[in-house]
């Protein structure tokens, strides 16, 4: 169950190569007044593990707008 604030949200999570470079991409979305959130991290794979805990802090603080 993803969300993003309190409402139900979708997550992808992307792995790409990129001149003999890894990276990896979460995005997390949700559909609210007619609006599309999305947050993105993107890091190149040595450092996704050392700087998500700091990106999903960052995603469970963002608050949508009230309606």
């Amino acid at each position: 169950n993803t969300k993003l604030d309190v409402r139900k949200a979708f997550k992808f999570v992307l792995e790409e190569e990129n001149k003999d470079k890894k990276y990896i991409t979460i995005q997390r979305g949700v559909i609210f007044d007619n609006q599309v959130y999305i947050i993105e991290f993107k890091a190149m794979e040595e450092y996704y593990e050392q700087y998500l805990p700091i990106a999903e802090e960052i995603v469970e603080s963002l608050k949508l707008p009230e309606k």
